[in-house]
């Protein structure tokens, strides 16, 4: 509320709201709200506006979504790319169809499971590829005439992290939260990975205790 004083207006708590609170949200292009609960349960809420064109919390409509809606396993993480929202299980990554009321298994680049996050000032994401055994992370850069350019190199020195979370930040850099705690990764800090080990070698990435 732009007109308050805090900024927030407190409207009170969400009935029927299985596990107490929410790890992950993100809101759709018709305005409803997709949520997993905390003992991972994925739900759909849609708001709903009094004439003053306030939150009414009492009429939201809260929908459990079933994995009978097409997808398999837990939805884990719920992301946003490019405007539309993707949903990543123990398995694969989907979108959801308002069409047929499914969720849709969906590929990026040819990657079929990955969580990721967009920078939305130039359209950058950066992609974790999920994979039995093994995980790798990407960047990749819109191109002028469309599709990405894939960087699976840069981010190597730390292809074994198991990074929680990336925060791109300001001059090509990121923020990365990882069980070692937060990096820094300089995109402009290009190392050269076939080149002979020197020890005076810039790294982009910086450990921040």
């Amino acid at each position: 509320d732009p007109t308050s004083e805090k900024g927030w207006n407190y409207l009170g708590y969400l009935e029927g709201i299985k596990g107490g609170e929410f790890h992950n949200m993100a809101e759709d292009t018709e305005g409803n709200l997709w949520a997993i609960s905390r003992n991972s349960i994925l739900y759909k809420i849609t708001p709903t506006f009094n004439t003053e064109g306030n939150p009414d919390i009492s009429k939201f409509n809260i929908d459990g979504i079933s994995n009978t809606k097409g997808y398999d396993s837990t939805i884990n993480t719920l992301f946003k790319l490019n405007h539309r929202i993707y949903f990543s299980s123990d398995s694969s990554t989907y979108t959801f169809n308002t069409q047929t009321n499914h969720f849709e298994k969906t590929s990026f680049e040819d990657f079929k499971h990955y969580v990721a996050t967009q920078d939305t000032t130039n359209g950058k994401i950066w992609l974790r590829e999920i994979a039995a055994g093994s995980s790798k992370s990407i960047i990749a850069t819109p191109k002028p005439g469309g599709g990405y350019q894939i960087d699976s190199t840069s981010l190597l020195p730390h292809s074994s992290e198991n990074f929680g979370g990336v925060y791109p930040d300001i001059d090509q850099t990121a923020w990365f939260t990882s069980t070692d705690g937060i990096i820094h990764f300089d995109e402009k800090q290009k190392v050269n990975f076939d080149a002979p080990y020197n020890t005076n070698n810039s790294s982009p990435f910086r450990l921040w205790d």
